[in-house]
């Protein structure tokens, strides 16, 4: 690690000429946030920062690129180390792992303002060797976007061989960018003399003579060094051609010295050319060379194009175009079989050393094929740790096919190293390891492989398809080797078990092992990754299988869990996940709109954007359960956003909350068409429960467009897959819809026998929520189910959630949740929430007359007049109006009265009355009559009796009274009485009811003692005909002196 470390010192300057004339430039250049000097290998770049960051006495932080830094993950984590060296903060800095792929431009932005942070201005940070990383475009961007927002007082210097890319173009045009470029580091003449006089004062060397040279070596200070270097004298140097490049000159000089020193320095230099980075220890194992350090002391100290890091354990390393043409030196030097073992050598060397990533680089070339091997095994857990899983990837692919094909191992990390990035392609390398390892029974190999397939088919959230098999194939491992031979495995086999059983096969009977297991994980190890990847799924599990409480439970430790990950995004951002799962799948809504939005874009923020996705799905469901279209629309288009384009189920996920907003906005054809999209994707996916999910949701939408046969198609859909998992949540959404497909065929009987089944469920495991829950659905079966008195404390409870109005609902009647009740036939009471009100008082009156006037738009003079009719019209208004304010503070129910264009009015959503609820049964009572519909009539027969329990304000004797009395009564005669004719034949008992009842109403209804003795006779109970039939008799007689007509006399004849 130490010489891994040198990348991160800055270069001792030594001795090296102070440039005044570009400090200042330096110090101008500084007005911009960001300065770029860009000149040829060996123009002085280096030296000038180093020498100016010395000069100034600059708080800085350095680090030299290389090739290694092409890689993010690599160049953040060196990074890191970096700012480690120099800050105080024992606070790690974060890794680029995983959890941040799709999010690396805002992870970036935040890496770096924790950077500018630390670094405390005035500061500078300088990337020395730019060009090293390569042409990465995508590292560019990433750079060029973290680098827009550099706070007042740090600088940035970038020192490279190359322009500034593309990407940096806009901080230019910004003036965040200021450049200093080859023309401005150019040596002047005057700059030369002074270098030439400090290095070699014994010489006379002239400004003249160093003009002449300039025409080769235009400022060239590396070229003037190497020239000077020979000891030749400057007049007698001739050049065939001016237009020589710098590699040209280097080689042509270096090559004059180098032939000039001894062999055995020669073959130092040769030899350790092959390290990136040296120390004297290390050299000196290399080369055999005892004097390794005194050699390099030298040429440091000459400012022989070797530089050196730190004080007390030095590190040191050629200069780029020095190190070339020594490796050049020893190509032609050693056999290309003595090349590529002191490559071998070196890396050995460097590895022992902890420098992984320069040994595995000269390993590779060297073909020590055991040696990386050996430290791909060593280092690959840490390094995937770290997030430098490409990192890992690259260097099992360095080796050649048919070393890895012999070790099961480097197969098993290459395929953890693509997993989560690549997950299709980490299951095959995955499944080539499982393979190999089974041939050796490596017992910890086979359980390991086998998790890594089974979560690379969880990560992905693609397809299960062909997942079917390796449950199978867990079956024979546990039976071959029943148990994991370690605590860790046994962790991942639990974890990724249940995760696998439970979306393939959730019907299988050891999930409830494997999930009881993952409870114990979750309750007990330490590993709060586990613990949080744990609680996803329990809730999940728990939400199906109907253990509402556990996710309760679950909900209550994650809010004791969440101040503790807040250094982890990816942690955070899973609970975050499992809160907005378990507020709605409980049905508690207790997360805020605001702190869902707020919570999403602070991980946004952060570049954690993996699950984006399921986060929006989760709030989407939150949505749709409080039917809050606007946001749900505004979500969606989010979600479209952001959605995988290659994953099947994230895209079926997608299309079904397109099919669910559709249905919330009652466009059900367009609903039946994404449905339809959505069955086509979960389908190939091999997975029930997104499959059963969208078999209802279809069939609801086939049900509200009255194609009633496609929906009970959908229906045996879900049925197939639910008869086999079985699971509480799946049946109870399952007989919901059967129940409300029933209702929409008017099967009373089927209707009420799901409803029983669903509402007892529900209440017994206390479902509350679905993902299929359109609101006409819900609501209408919770008022038949408060009709039938079918689990009303549920009913009501599930109204009271979700504020279901009677608009909701298709079915309303006199048990629903109404704020106020106010009842009018055979009785006059007011009930706010379901208590009694003192309603002797002279406010009521208000009340009684807004009734016996419809209830609506009555005028307020008509409330006067039969109120206040003998007071003037100011005093009526002045009594009115305080009469008015008293009622409705007694009522207690806001907006329940509206006065509006001095029209007052009863809201209907906000009270139920008896008169309107059996006036709104004549119209139905009609239809039913002229469609025949005996099963209708008779309930709506039954209803009309129910609600007419006597008659209007049966205590009142004002004319105002009177009127709506009489009306209502004729009505309920008129509608009964059709009613129970139009039955009679077919439910004459029924019949005999409505019969009865009328008489009960008005005893000289003679149609109801024709009726009476119909329905008797039909029945064979000739003693009840006689009965009803002198009944009459006595009746007629006795108020008005009557006598039956004939047709009812003719009854009895026949």
């Amino acid at each position: 690690m130490a010489l891994a470390l040198a990348k991160l010192t800055r270069p001792d300057a030594g001795e090296a000429l102070l440039r005044e004339r570009l400090f200042t430039q330096l110090d101008t250049a500084r007005n911009s946030p960001l300065v770029w000097i860009s000149a040829p290998a060996g123009a002085g770049k280096t030296t000038l920062a180093s020498s100016y960051i010395e000069s100034k006495s600059c708080r800085n932080l350095w680090y030299q690129m290389d090739k290694g830094d092409s890689d993010m993950a690599t160049f953040f984590h060196y990074m890191g180390q970096a700012v480690k060296c120099v800050s105080r903060s024992r606070k790690k800095m974060p890794t680029l792992t995983p959890e941040y792929q799709l999010g690396i431009p805002e992870f970036a932005l935040n890496y770096f303002r924790e950077v500018f942070n630390r670094l405390h201005p005035p500061a500078l940070l300088v990337l020395d060797n730019f060009q090293d990383a390569g042409e990465q475009t995508e590292l560019y961007k990433i750079l060029a976007g973290a680098f827009a927002e550099i706070p007042k007082g740090i600088n940035i210097i970038i020192l490279s061989r190359t322009e500034p890319p593309a990407p940096f173009a806009r901080l230019r045009v910004n003036q965040q960018l200021s450049q200093i470029n080859w023309s401005d580091l150019q040596f002047t003449l005057d700059e030369e003399l002074a270098i030439t006089q400090q290095r070699y004062p014994h010489r006379n060397i002239t400004k003249q003579q160093l003009q002449k040279l300039n025409t080769h070596i235009r400022g060239w200070i590396s070229g003037l060094i190497l020239l000077l270097e020979q000891g030749v004298e400057l007049d007698e140097v001739e050049f065939d051609n001016k237009q020589l490049s710098q590699e040209y000159l280097f080689d042509y000089f270096a090559t004059e010295i180098f032939h000039k020193i001894d062999k055995e320095t020669q073959q130092f230099l040769i030899k350790t050319a092959m390290l990136p980075k040296m120390s004297a220890s290390i050299c000196k194992q290399l080369t055999g060379n005892r004097a390794a350090s005194s050699i390099l002391s030298e040429l440091t100290r000459k400012q022989y194009f070797t530089v050196r890091h730190g004080i007390l354990k030095p590190s040191y390393e050629y200069h780029p175009l020095f190190r070339e043409f020594l490796q050049n030196q020893a190509e032609d030097s050693f056999s290309e079989n003595e090349y590529k073992i002191l490559q071998s050598s070196a890396g050995i060397l460097l590895a022992r050393a902890g420098d992984v990533d320069y040994a595995m680089s000269l390993l590779e070339q060297g073909e020590n094929w055991p040696a990386m091997t050996e430290l791909i095994l060593k280092y690959a857990k840490e390094q995937i740790e770290l997030g430098r899983n490409r990192q890992i990837s690259r260097w099992v692919e360095g080796l050649p096919n048919e070393v890895i094909e012999q070790q099961p191992w480097l197969i098993y990390w290459h395929g953890m190293s693509r997993l989560q990035y690549e997950n299709n392609a980490a299951r095959d390398v995955f499944e080539k390891a499982y393979a190999r390892f089974k041939l050796e029974k490596d017992i910890l190999g086979l359980y390991l492989s086998w998790c890594g397939i089974a979560d690379s088919y969880v990560f992905v959230f693609d397809s299960f398809a062909g997942a079917d098999r390796w449950v199978k194939e867990l079956e024979w491992l546990q039976q071959t080797y029943p148990d994991p031979p370690n605590m860790e495995a046994r962790g991942r086999l639990i974890f990724s078990a249940s995760q696998l059983i439970f979306w393939i096969q959730p019907n299988h009977p050891l999930l409830p092992k494997w999930m009881g297991q993952m409870e114990k994980i979750y309750r007990f190890v330490p590993n709060k990754f586990l613990v949080i990847m744990s609680s996803v799924q329990l809730s999940i599990y728990y939400s199906q299988v109907g253990e509402i409480s556990k996710v309760r439970d679950i909900s209550k430790r994650i809010e004791k869990l969440i101040p503790s990950v807040n250094h982890s995004p990816l942690l955070k951002s899973l609970l975050l996940l499992t809160s907005y799962a378990n507020d709605w799948m409980t049905a508690d809504f207790e997360l805020s709109y605001e702190f869902i939005d707020s919570s999403q874009e602070t991980l946004k923020n952060e570049g954690i954007k993996i699950f984006s996705g399921l986060m929006l799905a989760h709030a989407l469901y939150h949505s749709a359960c409080k039917h809050n279209l606007p946001r749900f629309k505004m979500l969606l288009e989010m979600y479209g956003d952001i959605v995988s384009s290659e994953s099947i189920l994230d895209q079926g996920h997608y299309q079904f909350h397109c099919c669910y907003y559709e249905v919330l906005c009652g466009n059900y054809e367009r609903a039946i068409q994404y449905g339809k999209v959505v069955i086509g994707l979960v389908e190939q996916a091999n997975a029930p429960l997104p499959k059963w999910v969208t078999y209802c949701l279809l069939a609801f939408a086939y049900i509200e467009t009255s194609q009633f046969e496609l929906a009970q198609k959908q229906l045996k859909n879900a049925q197939s897959i639910i008869d086999e998992i079985k699971t509480p949540g799946s049946i109870w959404a399952y007989q919901m819809i059967c129940s409300y497909l029933a209702f929409k065929l008017n099967n009373k009987q089927d209707m009420l026998t799901h409803l029983r089944t669903c509402f007892h469920l529900g209440r017994e495991k206390d479902i509350k929520a679905s993902a299929v829950w359109p609101p006409t659905m819900t609501s209408t079966l919770c008022g038949l189910a408060l009709e039938h008195n079918i689990e009303p404390d549920y009913a009501r409870s599930i109204i009271r959630i979700y504020s279901y109005t009677p608009q909701d609902s298709l079915h309303v009647g006199e048990h629903w949740p109404w704020p106020l009740k106010i009842y009018t036939l055979g009785r006059f009471s007011v009930l706010l929430n379901d208590q009694p009100l003192n309603i002797e008082t002279r406010p009521f009156d208000i009340l009684k007359i807004l009734l016996a006037f419809g209830g609506r738009d009555v005028h307020e003079e008509k409330i006067m007049d039969a109120l206040w009719p003998d007071t003037e019209g100011d005093q009526a208004q002045a009594s009115f109006k305080t009469s008015l304010h008293r009622l409705r503070k007694m009522l207690g129910v806001p907006d329940v009265l509206v006065l509006k264009n001095h029209q007052l009015s009863l809201n209907e959503q906000n009270a139920w009355v008896d008169t309107w609820a059996m006036s709104r049964l004549f119209e139905p009572a009609q239809q039913s009559i002229k469609t025949k519909d005996t099963a209708k009539s008779t309930a709506l027969a039954g209803n009309l009796m129910q609600y007419y329990r006597g008659h209007f304000l049966a205590n009142e004797p004002a004319s105002w009274a009177i009127h709506q009395r009489e009306g209502l009564r004729l009505r309920f005669i008129r509608h009964t009485l059709a009613l129970a004719q139009s039955i009679e034949n077919r439910d004459n008992q029924t019949a005999i009811q409505c019969y009865q009842r009328l008489l009960e109403t008005d005893s000289l209804i003679e149609e109801a003692y024709q009726g009476l003795i119909r329905c008797y006779q039909a029945q064979g109970r000739q003693a009840e005909a006689w009965a009803s039939y002198e009944r009459c008799v006595t009746i007629f007689a006795s108020t008005s002196g009557s006598s039956p007509s004939s047709a009812t006399t003719d009854l009895l004849k026949s």
